[in-house]
């Protein structure tokens, strides 16, 4: 990395940090290496990071600009210093490592480097690129970081669990067989030191010249992938072209009505490690898959990767396009994004009330955080968290859809994560009737900028042009019915990934 391309970013800041990077996939540290420039010499650099636990920023390190320009004139004076993040709360709650035996779900660490008070400018990966840009196109140092930062943090995401190393990229094949146009495979692979069963289903035609694209698809509810999962979705994009991959997440069963296990009625024969954890652990596990499928399928293109979520999976699917999941596009159908609302205002929930709050082992009331770790749309009063996840993944072709007759999961749940990622973006949000919803529970839908006289017909003639969509459909319940699903299809098939 050119280390002048990072420049002071704004007159106001008259700071930055280049270096590392935000919004990055990394393991555990007990250090991290912080360098950047000043607009004055000899200036007091104060790291901080975010104590998980309390939501409070704690210093961790701190170091002093140069006395010197780094080259005469600039009006850049450089400092470094070493963020003391050994303390695994400062990666996430402590409450995490009790839950997750063994091992532990993945962390985010939140960085600030503060000078007079004030946050310093950052930048990721794409805003670098941005910067080298307007360099070469004669732009000053100055110039091109000011056009191109794009935050004011450091954030870092921790997937292979804080209290070991990363697993091996191997699987173990249980079962296979084909079918008309397909051949699948049901495996298990490693994630945070459970065994987790997993199932792939291949084209059998020749593979296209960069292989085929991937379809990620994450589950329902909390109980495994049933024999009618495997039809819709495994089964049915295969034999579109698509290597289709679904995880039975931790303590979930891969076919329990195929193989029911007879020493236990009502669980599967085949079960993964570990417990349901309810969008947390259960986002690792899908990441973790697709490491494994990286690794070991040749025929796999992997910069034409589909993620697809439905309710618990649609929340998994966000989650895992929030913590850096290396796909191109992802689709939340219905999915929960704030646990603490959905627990208050769900009343046909009990029985998936009582096992989160089991497992929690408490309400949102008396443990709020433990509900928001697991929420796409959390953001703090002094932080974009999650949701600015979300927002900054804009590499990410993201549709989401909802019905508002939705009991089990209300529709503000997607309307309140589009509007906390995204504000309002007019010619992006789509309702299925001329005009904007509206009736009960539909506060938060309301609020958005939604296009005039409802969803067009198919096919749309532009397509889908936009990077961010969210699709909300009247009288329809907690099911991917049919008019939902043709939006679903076209929207898949525009992105032009299949052969």
């Amino acid at each position: 990395m050119d280390r002048l391309v990072m420049a002071l970013v704004t007159s106001a800041l008259t700071a930055c940090v280049y270096t590392p990077s935000s919004r990055v996939v990394v393991e555990k540290q007990n250090s991290v290496a912080l360098a950047g420039y000043t607009g004055l010499p000899s200036q007091q650099v104060t790291i901080v990071a975010r104590n998980n636990d309390t939501g409070q920023f704690v210093q961790v390190g701190a170091g002093v600009s140069a006395a010197n320009e780094v080259t005469p004139g600039s009006g850049m004076y450089e400092w470094s210093a070493n963020a003391n993040v050994a303390n695994a709360v400062y990666w996430a709650p402590s409450w995490l490592g009790a839950i997750t035996e063994p091992g532990n779900s993945g962390g985010r660490l939140e960085l600030r480097a503060n000078v007079n008070g004030s946050a310093l400018g950052t930048f990721t990966p794409e805003a670098l690129q941005c910067a080298l840009g307007e360099l070469g196109m004669g732009a000053s140092i100055y110039d091109a970081g000011l056009s191109c930062y794009d935050g004011r943090e450091i954030v870092h995401y921790e997937n292979t669990g804080l209290t070991q190393g990363a697993d091996p990229n191997t699987w173990t094949t249980v079962s296979n067989g084909a079918g008309v146009g397909y051949d699948w495979e049901v495996f298990t692979y490693p994630s945070q030191g459970n065994d987790i069963y997993g199932i792939i289903c291949r084209p059998t035609a020749a593979p296209p010249a960069g292989g085929f694209p991937l379809h990620v698809v994450n589950h329902g509810g909390t109980d495994g992938i049933f024999a009618l999962d495997f039809v819709l979705w495994c089964e049915e994009f295969a034999q579109r072209g698509w290597v289709t991959a679904m995880s039975a997440y931790r303590g979930e069963a891969m076919f329990p009505d195929l193989f029911p296990d007879p020493s236990d009625p009502g669980e599967g024969l085949y079960k993964s490690d570990g417990v349901v954890e309810y969008c947390l652990g259960e986002v690792t596990d899908v990441m973790r898959m697709m490491e494994v499928i990286e690794a070991n399928e040749a025929n796999v293109n992997m910069d034409a990767a589909l993620m697809t979520g439905l309710s618990h999976g649609g929340c998994i699917t966000t989650r895992a396009v929030e913590r850096g999941a290396s796909v191109q596009a992802a689709v939340d159908l219905f999915g929960p994004s704030d646990w603490g609302k959905w627990f208050d205002d769900c009343g046909g929930c009990q029985g998936f009330k009582d096992e989160l709050s089991g497992i929690i082992g408490d309400t949102p009331a008396n443990e709020p955080q433990a509900y928001s770790w697991r929420s796409p749309g959390y953001h703090g009063e002094d932080s974009e968290g999650f949701a600015g996840d979300l927002a900054a993944r804009t590499d990410v072709k993201l549709l989401i859809m909802h019905g508002t007759f939705d009991t089990l999961v209300p529709v503000d749940q997607s309307c309140e994560l589009a509007y906390a990622a995204w504000g309002d973006i007019p010619g992006q949000f789509w309702f299925n009737a001329a005009g904007s919803p509206v009736g009960g529970g539909l506060n938060t839908c309301s609020q958005s900028a939604w296009n005039v006289g409802g969803v067009p017909a198919l096919p749309f003639n532009a397509g889908w042009p936009e990077q961010r969509y969210l699709m909300i459909y009247d009288q329809l319940n907690h099911a991917l019915t049919s008019f939902m699903n043709a939006h679903y299809n076209h929207f898949v098939d525009h992105l032009s990934f299949a052969p």
